[in-house]
């Protein structure tokens, strides 16, 4: 009597890959198109965002005065910014109107405006 042994094959389930066209293999696809810099800074880190500058002809010091609204970038720094992370970033949120701008010496983005302290205060 012979014994006959079947092998099952087991089928392993793959996860799908996103759809959207990343030159850094970034999640999601483009579902999260319309990032504004600062979003996309704080989305995907330091590292992603320096190396999406550097692909698009940028310097990360330069993308964070855009984060910022300290700078605006030109339309074709905005055009390679908007190609480089694969559609994420919004070109209409890199383009602000200059009037837009923050002025020198106003407080940072998303940290509230503080009232000046006198010294008589402090000392207080």
């Amino acid at each position: 009597m012979t014994k006959t042994t079947q092998k099952t094959k087991t089928t392993q389930k793959t996860k799908a890959k996103p759809t959207g066209v990343s030159p850094f293999g970034l999640p999601g696809g483009g579902m999260t198109a319309g990032l504004s810099p600062m979003q996309f800074r704080d989305r995907y880190g330091l590292s992603i965002t320096q190396g999406v500058c550097i692909k698009a002809g940028t310097t990360y010091d330069y993308f964070k005065h855009i984060c910022n609204q300290r700078k605006r970038p030109g339309v074709d720094l905005a055009r390679r910014l908007v190609a480089a992370s694969g559609g994420r970033l919004d070109l209409d949120k890199l383009l602000i109107p200059k009037t837009m701008l923050r002025k020198s010496g106003e407080p940072p983005m998303n940290v509230p405006a503080m009232a000046p302290v006198t010294l008589a205060e402090i000392h207080a």
